[in-house]
């Protein structure tokens, strides 16, 4: 069972921890403006690589898309610092959105990467407890 505990909650994004499973979990409240993805997500990376974070929930079916020049600088900024680092990422998404469309790409780009696939997975669900189940197997 995780007990989650906040430790970061703004207008855009909620995010909270279990650090006795080293997980990690991010909530989309609403579309985020592309500044405020790019911060979000550096505070994100900061925190889960300073607390050794295994493994990450990521709830986007509040967030209706992501920026194309935010999705390119998500794969040459942020995936290369978890090489390793990470075991899975889990997006929690909607069919109808357009956020499925944009972390499919992420999801491929990762996979034809040089990053090392055997550490670093990503997989979508459109039910939590498939997602938590995957994470945690």
């Amino acid at each position: 069972m995780l007990k989650l505990e906040t430790i970061f909650h703004k207008e855009a994004l909620l995010v909270q921890v279990d650090p006795d499973h080293n997980f990690l979990k991010a909530v989309w409240l609403k579309q985020p403006t592309s500044s405020e993805f790019r911060k979000y997500i550096l505070l994100v990376t900061e925190y889960a690589l300073a607390r050794n974070i295994k493994i990450a929930l990521f709830d986007i079916r509040r967030r209706s898309y992501m920026e194309y020049c935010d999705q390119n600088w998500t794969l040459k900024e942020i995936f290369p610092l978890f090489e390793g680092n990470f075991v899975k990422f889990a997006y929690l998404t909607k069919i109808e959105g357009l956020d499925l469309m944009d972390t499919l790409r992420l999801q491929e780009a990762q996979d034809n990467s040089t990053l090392q696939k055997t550490t670093f997975k990503i997989e979508h669900f459109l039910d939590e407890e498939q997602a938590l189940t995957w994470l945690f197997e």
